[in-house]
């Protein structure tokens, strides 16, 4: 076989069938298959879904400390001086968390026996209506009151940490 030159008209026409070298397209970043979009948009949701779980969590949270924070504060200031006092602001505290938790109108008009009784009903007990927690009726108005003081604090704590 003889050498063609560059420069013939064979070697020119070999030439012009040829391609030219073309570097393959770049590589994309994102997915290629919708498979992987709906793999992506279950995972976001599910990520909006337990940050939304854990901002409530520590809502409540926090709203159950400060709630707790006014009971102790309460509690520790006992004394038989301002007895009344601080029984009277346990009793605040309850009808505060009751109205900020429950409706209005269903909460609002309850006095006296009805009130203990939602605050049993709360707790599925009767140490309200029947027991330690009945002193929240009648210790506001009377200048001391003996009573004990770590078991009612110890039932509004169970009563707040069920209702926050």
């Amino acid at each position: 076989m003889m050498p063609v030159s560059a420069n013939s008209p064979d070697a020119q026409a070999i030439l012009a069938k040829l391609r030219d070298i073309h570097s393959p397209a770049a590589i994309s970043m994102g997915p290629e298959t919708t498979a992987w979009y709906i793999v992506f948009a279950i995972a976001l949701m599910i990520m909006v879904w337990m940050l939304i779980r854990f901002i409530k969590a520590y809502a409540r949270k926090r709203r159950q400390k400060q709630a707790l924070d006014i009971l102790h504060s309460a509690v520790t200031n006992y004394t038989a001086e301002n007895s009344a006092s601080a029984i009277a602001s346990i009793s605040i505290l309850l009808r505060r968390i009751a109205l900020a938790r429950f409706k209005r109108e269903n909460v609002a008009s309850l006095k006296n026996a009805a009130w203990l009784n939602f605050l049993d009903q709360q707790l599925q007990t009767t140490e309200f209506s029947t027991g330690i927690g009945k002193i929240l009726i009648t210790a506001p108005y009377q200048k001391r009151v003996e009573t004990d003081i770590a078991a009612l604090s110890d039932l509004v704590e169970r009563w707040i940490k069920r209702v926050l």
